[in-house]
């Protein structure tokens, strides 16, 4: 559990999505983006401070060996975040530009090019070594 929260923190901290020719404008998850190739990192974002207390929190009941089932519920959260995180960086665009026409979205897939870096990966994989900690840990007598 104590390694899954420890990946919460690694998510956060790595580049989530890289984008080249960004237009002026775009914001992801908060961040926005200048006219030029950009990298997210997790901290850019308004996403982060919410995960980052997730971790701490699964890191705080991991150490005092409580509450398992929330701490496994967690974990789920996590991995669900980090799950919906990657799918939504893969289509960012098509998500941004849903509203467009046709041809704006065409144009826009043929300027703007994104590709999803480790951080959401990781979120993923935390969660999932969370979930999997908590579920198998023994509880602590006393």
């Amino acid at each position: 559990m104590l390694a899954g929260a420890g990946g919460v923190a690694a998510g956060v901290a790595l580049p989530w999505v890289r984008v080249k020719n960004a237009v002026p404008g775009l914001t992801i998850l908060g961040a926005h983006l200048g006219p030029s190739d950009a990298t997210v990192h997790g901290q850019n974002t308004s996403a982060w401070p919410v995960l980052a207390g997730l971790g701490a929190v699964v890191a705080l009941l991991a150490l005092l060996g409580r509450a398992r089932r929330t701490v496994a519920l967690l974990g789920v959260l996590i991995a669900a975040a980090g799950g919906g995180l990657l799918y939504y960086l893969s289509n960012v665009i098509d998500i941004k530009t849903a509203h467009r026409s046709d041809l704006e979205r065409t144009l826009a897939h043929l300027a703007v090019h994104t590709s999803v870096q480790p951080g959401p990966v990781v979120l993923l994989g935390a969660g999932a070594l969370i979930t999997l900690g908590a579920l198998v840990s023994r509880p602590r007598a006393g």
